[in-house]
């Protein structure tokens, strides 16, 4: 849409007309006479009824074609000029040009005619594209509407980055993290070193580094995640705990070193948990014991436990120190062995 021409027998629309005045008033076009009743008229809120007749025929008879578009081609939307209104805590979020409240967006219409008395304008996005400004010197309606896209398309970016960072506010260190996880996975194994590390180390390297290697580019460029790649590391994904464990695994696994237990040292480990409970009266209930006989048939290692498994061996645990604790002390009142568990071995 084209700035209206204002005629008298047919008023335009009370928001066009405010635009094509404020445009026309800050152009260096625009006579004098003309800017001191479009000042009266906008500190009257934009009533025609305010001036009187003689104010209103002179901007009717003034007004028309040529000096609409003369005042037109001074302007030019500057896209890095653009402001969130949505960012902000406070303030007037309105189109300084239309007077339509509550945008987000805000741009400059800089003035190519300052030094000829042009003003500088401020406008929101859906003026300029109605009223078909100019966007950052772009020649065609269609490459001015894609740049204005472009600019707000980086502003939304810039600012879910923002709210990112202050959800994560440990970023920078996690990220180091998983740096350090990635050099450790991505190494070449030694033969000699394959023996101290755990089952499928290969695999286990090659998966996390393929998530952790993506994770890592997208922050060095964004300074941020994606809701997928923050998921990877911080939720479901584990990316930050599988990376520490790599890392621990690789360097318990150098040549000389302890070897790392087997499923069958892991599977003695939890038939001794069993045998202290045993020897000590404490009683387990038959989830807890069906928990610590499976572990102990299968040799799990303690590093693959689940959450709730980790819980039950660790009040297994506790009351067989309990027990110990009471045991050593006189006139305990209880006999070895009893309250253990029913269930056979």
């Amino acid at each position: 849409m084209s700035l209206a021409t204002l005629d008298a027998t047919a008023a335009a629309p009370a928001h066009v007309r405010r635009v094509t005045l404020n445009i026309v008033r800050n152009a260096s076009v625009c006579p004098p006479k003309l800017r001191r009743v479009v000042g009266k008229l906008d500190r009257r809120d934009w009533k025609l009824d305010a001036l009187t007749k003689g104010e209103c025929e002179y901007i009717f008879a003034t007004v028309g074609d040529d000096l609409t578009s003369a005042a037109l081609t001074e302007y030019v939307a500057n896209t890095r000029s653009i402001k969130d209104w949505s960012r902000e805590p406070a303030g007037e979020s309105f189109c300084k040009l239309c007077g339509h409240q509550h945008i987000r967006w805000e741009f400059r219409l800089d003035n190519l005619k300052k030094a000829e008395g042009g003003k500088d304008w401020l406008t929101g996005s859906d003026c300029i594209i109605q009223y078909g400004f100019n966007v950052d010197g772009e020649g065609t309606a269609e490459a001015a509407l894609k740049a204005l896209r472009g600019a707000i398309s980086t502003a939304i970016a810039h600012a879910k980055g923002e709210d990112w960072r202050t959800e994560h506010p440990d970023h920078e260190a996690d990220i180091e993290v998983l740096r350090d996880g990635l050099a450790v996975a991505t190494r070449r194994v030694p033969w000699d070193r394959y023996a101290h590390l755990k089952d499928n180390w290969k695999g286990r390297a090659r998966e996390f580094a393929k998530l952790a290697r993506g994770a890592v580019k997208y922050h060095e460029k964004h300074a941020s995640l994606t809701p997928k790649r923050t998921e990877d590391v911080y939720g479901a994904g584990k990316l930050l705990q599988r990376s520490k464990a790599l890392q621990k695994e690789w360097a318990a696994a150098e040549p000389g070193k302890t070897k790392a237990p087997s499923g069958k040292d892991w599977g003695a480990h939890w038939q001794g948990i069993l045998d202290e409970a045993r020897d000590n009266g404490v009683w387990l209930s038959r989830y807890a014991f069906g928990k610590l006989r499976y572990l102990a048939r299968q040799g799990m290692a303690e590093d693959r436990l689940y959450d709730d498994t980790r819980k039950i061996v660790k009040e297994v645990e506790d009351k067989i120190k309990s027990a110990k604790a009471a045991a050593s002390r006189p006139d305990t009142g209880k006999a070895k062995g009893e309250g253990w568990s029913d269930l056979p071995f």
